[in-house]
């Protein structure tokens, strides 16, 4: 991810007011996409489990993993 506070720092022609709207923007949308691409992720990972029963655990232990790291930081 390229740093514009960096890039606004260096071009002292905009004010601090479009700086952090435009910074705010990216972030935001930076925060939109990954969520959906987690919805469409889970999204897939429930069809896979509806198609095959068997490879269930396959997919629910890495899951349970990763909250259970997520949830130790």
């Amino acid at each position: 991810i390229i740093d514009l506070r960096k890039f606004f720092l260096v071009n002292k022609k905009f004010g601090t007011p479009i700086e952090r709207f435009i910074t705010n923007q990216y972030l935001c949308t930076m925060k939109k996409l990954l969520f959906i691409f987690g919805i469409i992720f889970l999204l897939g990972a429930c069809n896979s489990v509806k198609r095959n029963k068997k490879k269930q655990h396959l997919i629910v232990i890495p899951y349970k993993y990763l909250v259970e790291t997520s949830n130790k930081q």
